[in-house]
């Protein structure tokens, strides 16, 4: 039987302190993004896992996890959107929601990339220069797909 009783923990490295340090918050912007609590933590688990054997030659590791979690949501939002096509053909209209709720559902029913634009600026206050080297794309078309995102919202919201 092996026993920890007079063992020195070793010290955390600098990685676990990052996770420790960051691991709430980047579960945070995965559940943003997903809008499912169990999806988020194992998106946040998986991003870390990805990052950590690499961490020591990541110049900016945190710009670099959220990148991460958000292209794993995004290829988590594609599959789910496959799976929801075939059973949803309707939009829930339950008048029991409040306005948080209602815009919430409306923000889970953009697609993918819209959905992510949104969380990103507006529930992480990022910048769209941010934004986009988060997504993997140019400002424009961060602006672009916010303004259809804004636009979608707001038509769902008026009718």
């Amino acid at each position: 039987m092996c026993s920890d009783i007079g063992r020195a923990e070793s010290p955390p490295t600098d990685f676990e302190a990052f996770y420790r340090e960051h691991f709430v918050g980047i579960a945070r912007l995965a559940y943003l993004l997903t809008s499912d609590p169990t999806g988020a933590e194992d998106l946040a688990q998986e991003a870390f896992a990805r990052v950590g054997p690499r961490f020591d030659t990541i110049d900016h590791p945190v710009a670099y996890t959220r990148r991460v979690v958000t292209n794993l949501a995004l290829a988590t939002a594609k599959r789910e959107s496959r799976r929801r096509e075939a059973e949803l053909r309707t939009v829930r209209s339950d008048a029991s929601h409040d306005a948080v709720d209602e815009v919430s559902d409306l923000i889970g029913q953009l697609p993918a990339r819209q959905r992510a634009v949104i969380v990103l600026r507006y529930y992480t206050d990022l910048s769209e220069a941010e934004i986009a080297a988060a997504l993997s794309c140019r400002r424009g078309t961060v602006k672009s797909l916010a303004a259809r995102a804004l636009g979608r919202l707001q038509q769902e919201l008026d009718g």
